[in-house]
């Protein structure tokens, strides 16, 4: 995020620290034609926060999410 307001300081941006609350919110705000693209933790089966690690699995919560969202395979 720090990056991104660095290359584009008039650029909207939304960081959110946890992960799942971040999918959310870029999954409920995405429009007919958007792609949101989940980068960076797709391969990892863990997550780090300051209290340790936990279980994550990034495909789950995705589709967890859109389930949530009502969105239906």
């Amino acid at each position: 995020a720090a990056g991104a307001r660095q290359a584009r300081p008039d650029a909207a941006c939304v960081s959110i620290p946890d992960r799942k609350e971040a999918l959310r919110h870029a999954l409920s705000h995405a429009r007919a034609g958007d792609l949101v693209l989940l980068l960076g933790k797709g391969h990892e089966s863990t997550i780090q926060y300051a209290h340790g690690s936990v279980p994550w699995d990034e495909a789950a919560v995705a589709r967890e999410v859109l389930a949530e969202l009502g969105h239906h395979n």
